[in-house]
């Protein structure tokens, strides 16, 4: 398996979100591997994304929990690259995972119309967890990432490491 690692930012206002994303490509891997680990997610009302495509070739969904005893209102609205919006609201169960397939919503084109960035929010304050995988097949390469949801947007991040290495 091999690993890449990339940067992604995009504009909200105030602040930004930076993408700081692991893609790995489906190269042999073993049966019963686990290809990420999330560690130290946290559970608030609203997760943003700062990137993603339903264009031929990607599958893009968002996986939210909701780890409480109450059920959690869900709006997700996307930010889409023609300047748009459209949102999608549904219900995700206390102590229950939802996915969301977003090509089933926005459907499949090869346009800006289907670049999206996302913002993931409780309407009625149930903390959440959200992540963004999206599985690829793009002129041959196949394989995938994986994100958490950014809890806020903000002015300046932080990257623990990093290499520009050929």
């Amino acid at each position: 398996m091999r690993w890449v690692r990339t940067f992604q930012t995009s504009g909200l206002g105030k602040g930004i979100i930076i993408l700081c994303l692991l893609s790995f490509l489906l190269l042999q891997v073993p049966a019963g591997s686990v290809a990420a680990e999330k560690k130290g997610a946290s559970s608030v009302p609203s997760f943003y994304f700062a990137e993603g495509t339903a264009r031929p070739g990607f599958d893009p969904y968002l996986c939210i929990q909701n780890p409480g005893t109450s059920d959690s209102r869900v709006k997700i609205t996307y930010m889409l690259g023609n300047g748009t919006t459209n949102t999608q609201d549904l219900t995700v169960t206390g102590s229950s995972r939802k996915t969301v397939r977003v090509k089933d919503f926005l459907g499949e084109a090869d346009d800006d119309a289907h670049d999206f960035s996302a913002k993931v929010e409780s309407t009625n304050e149930v903390p959440l967890v959200v992540e963004c995988p999206t599985y690829f097949d793009y002129q041959g390469w196949t394989g995938g990432h994986d994100v958490m949801g950014a809890t806020d947007p903000a002015g300046t991040f932080y990257f623990a490491e990093g290499t520009a290495r050929p």
